[in-house]
């Protein structure tokens, strides 16, 4: 007698028939079980229909209410987050640029000893020390200015009559000289 090969390679060598019934089997078995799960869970024990139905309708109504509440509280947080976002955002780009709006009136209105002075964790930080270095330039060139305007005025007040053409050629050097300094600082200034 022949021994007949187990494993994997047996299925293959099951006749047609055999292989076909072995299916069925295990279908069979299948439908059996899903039946009788199926019979056991829709059987009714203890709370009728209307009972089920009951608590079904109280555990929704409990379920919506508890939904609400946890929206509606999301809702304040989001709300009072983005409030307090926009007081923050508020606080170091509104509050500091309105100051600056107001260094930059006084500096119009001729005051350059004026400073913008603003936190460092500010926003627009950057944007005061920009203004602090125009201010610092216009109060220098202004400054120069008004010492030129002095040297000039001085000249003028004080007219030697030049004794030689020599004194006169000096003096008019000089005034040249005091006007192309103006020129040169005024050179940088585009009105």
């Amino acid at each position: 007698m022949k021994s007949r090969p187990r494993g994997p390679e047996s299925a293959v060598r099951l006749a047609p028939h055999t292989f076909a019934l072995l299916c069925a089997l295990i279908a069979a078995t299948g439908a059996g079980i899903s039946t009788g799960v199926f019979l056991i869970v829709t059987t009714e024990r203890g709370a009728s229909y209307a009972e089920s139905f009951r608590l079904l309708s109280m555990l929704h109504r409990e379920l919506t209410w508890r939904a609400a509440i946890i929206y509606a509280s999301s809702l304040v947080v989001i709300v009072l987050g983005v409030s307090l976002l926009s007081l923050l955002y508020s606080h170091r780009v509104a509050g500091p640029l309105h100051k600056l709006g107001l260094v930059a009136r006084t500096v119009a209105s001729g005051n350059l000893l004026e400073q913008a002075k603003l936190r460092r964790r500010d926003a627009v930080h950057p944007l005061a020390d920009s203004m602090n270095e125009l201010i610092r330039t216009c109060r220098m060139r202004v400054a120069h200015l008004e010492m030129m305007n002095t040297t000039l005025q001085k000249i003028l007040e004080n007219p030697k009559s030049p004794s030689s053409p020599r004194e006169t050629g000096r003096t008019i050097e000089g005034l040249k000289k005091t006007t192309d300094i103006m020129k040169n600082i005024l050179e940088h200034v585009k009105l």
